[in-house]
């Protein structure tokens, strides 16, 4: 933006307590009193069925069953009676771990998938199983090693491979994490997670062709997966099809009509189609689904600024700081409104905002330049234009912004020099 440019255009940018469960309660057989016993006649004799064992309650079957159910509480006081009854099950152990994991207490799950390796340490999936708790942990190393510890037992252990290429993700290793990730589909194809997290990776990549491959890869596994129709959708907009996003995300919401993820990206798609209107209203969409999805309520004050609706868009953009603040983009398009709308006080406030976020914020510097500027703080508008000059000189804007101050400060030499570049830059 420039000295007396009125045009405004909105950068886009891109565990509770425990509570016991139920236990059975075990009935005994009512003792007779003394009295009740003839003292001189001899016993009956006691039936055969009488001496039969008992049989003993299976708790690890009752655990399973309860884990399998989603009922974690109960799970865990059937694998502590489990173990109550015999404290080397490794089974009952390993139950015990996981169902603490869904609780919340992965402190506890690691402990108690450490009982279940010290008893039987040659058990890929146990490992697999410990490296899961200790992710949750952001134990990142310690969760690497115990993968490699499952594929040096077993190279084929197609979850090690896969749960090894998700966390490299995490530690933004993609390439390593495509390598696990091909290694997971070479043994079995029919991962459908796995073709997702492959074309995720992909995509932070912005191979979106390679992207597109994978999540139709999987598509084919679960065509009735409305995050993937999603994610599809996102990566046919990224190759500039907007429109044929539109129609995978319309697919997305058809699978799942409460998503306020598929509205919020199919909204996205009507934005970049320049269909204003509609898009506003998948916004209000999935807005009402998520209120407080703060890109889509910026996304939103975008499109409402594109409309010219400039107080709307600033509602919009206090509604997604609200939520978020930090939305650095949010800050610097309330800044550029509030200039727009004369009102440089207030935009001051924000790009500062901005900058307090990143402060190589070209943009940021440039038009806190011109709000200084239009407070007649010249010097303080040379210092802000001088920030986006060094930080990006092949920016003609600022450029001519500079020349414009320098200007006004008498200092006509150079604004001579700073114009010149301008001509050089420009062509």
């Amino acid at each position: 933006m420039r000295v007396g440019r009125d045009v405004f255009q909105p950068k886009q940018s891109a565990y509770d307590d425990l509570e016991d469960g139920d236990m059975q309660t075990m009935l005994r057989p009512v003792v007779p009193k003394a009295s009740d016993i003839p003292s001189t006649a001899t016993p009956p004799p006691v039936p055969q069925e009488a001496v039969k064992p008992q049989p003993r309650h299976d708790w690890l079957a009752d655990g399973d069953q309860a884990y399998e159910l989603g009922n974690y509480e109960e799970a865990l006081a059937a694998y502590e009676a489990a173990l109550a009854d015999n404290a080397v099950s490794v089974e009952a152990w390993s139950g015990k771990g996981a169902t603490l994991l869904h609780l919340g207490y992965a402190g506890e799950a690691l402990l108690a998938y450490d009982q279940a390796l010290s008893l039987r340490s040659d058990d890929p999936e146990l490992w697999n199983s410990r490296a899961n708790v200790l992710h949750e942990l952001h134990r990142y190393d310690e969760e690497m090693q115990c993968y490699d510890r499952a594929l040096a037992l077993d190279a084929n252990y197609v979850f090690a491979w896969s749960g090894r290429g998700m966390t490299l993700v995490e530690l933004n290793r993609p390439e390593e994490a495509l390598l696990a990730f091909d290694q997971a589909l070479v043994l079995d194809a029919t991962q459908a997670v796995i073709w997702q997290a492959m074309s995720d990776t992909l995509y932070s990549l912005q191979r979106y062709d390679d992207a597109l491959l994978a999540i139709n890869w999987a598509l084919d596994l679960e065509p009735g997966n409305a995050a993937m129709w999603d994610i599809k959708g996102n990566i046919l907009r990224r190759m500039h099809s907007p429109d044929q996003a539109a129609l995978v995300h319309e697919q997305a919401i058809s699978l799942a009509p409460g998503s306020a993820t598929a509205w919020f990206d199919k909204a996205n798609d009507l934005r970049d189609l320049k269909r204003y209107p509609e898009a506003l209203a998948d916004y209000d969409q999935a807005l009402l689904l998520d209120p407080t999805l703060a890109g889509a309520w910026y996304n939103r004050g975008n499109v409402l600024a594109a409309m010219r609706m400039y107080e709307d868009a600033l509602d919009s953009y206090d509604q997604a700081l609200q939520y978020d603040d930090g939305l650095i983009s949010a800050w610097y398009n309330k800044g550029s409104l509030l200039h727009e709308l004369g009102q440089d006080e207030e935009a001051l406030t924000a790009f500062d905002c901005a900058l307090a976020l990143d402060a190589h914020y070209i943009a940021a510097w440039n038009n806190k330049g011109l709000s200084l500027f239009t407070l007649g703080h010249l010097d303080e508008a040379l210092a802000a234009f001088d920030q986006a000059t060094s930080l990006a000189p092949e920016q003609a804007d600022a450029w001519h912004n500079k020349a414009i101050v320098l200007e006004k400060l008498g200092r006509s030499e150079e604004a001579l020099a700073c114009q010149e570049r301008v001509c050089s830059l420009e062509q």
